[in-house]
């Protein structure tokens, strides 16, 4: 989580709390794109492998670790693909490649 200042309250609390994330975009030798499947509320769809940066911690960093997390694989990022517009941030995608690991044993 990160905060930032918002200019529009007069409260005594003038900062919101946002949520940086970073993602990965997997392709390997067959062209085929790693996603990750989610359900939620009966509602079935694909994200690419991500999460939140942690304080202390950079885009970067958590987009190698949620690939290992996720995928358990080792990437090196090949820099940024995209940045996507998502809960008023704009979230790194970094293309990647594996360097390492088993794909498909992370959690």
């Amino acid at each position: 989580m990160r905060f930032v200042h918002d200019t529009k309250s007069k409260g005594t609390i003038p900062l919101v709390r946002t949520k940086l994330r970073s993602a990965i975009i997997l392709v390997n030798e067959h062209d085929e794109v790693a996603l990750i499947r989610r359900e939620k509320e009966n509602l079935l769809y694909y994200v690419f492998p991500g999460g939140g940066v942690e304080f202390g911690h950079t885009a970067e960093e958590t987009a190698v670790r949620e690939a290992f997390e996720e995928l358990g694989v080792h990437v090196e990022l090949e820099g940024v693909a995209a940045h996507v517009a998502f809960n008023g941030e704009l979230n790194p995608y970094y293309w990647a490649r594996m360097t390492g690991g088993e794909f498909g044993t992370g959690t």
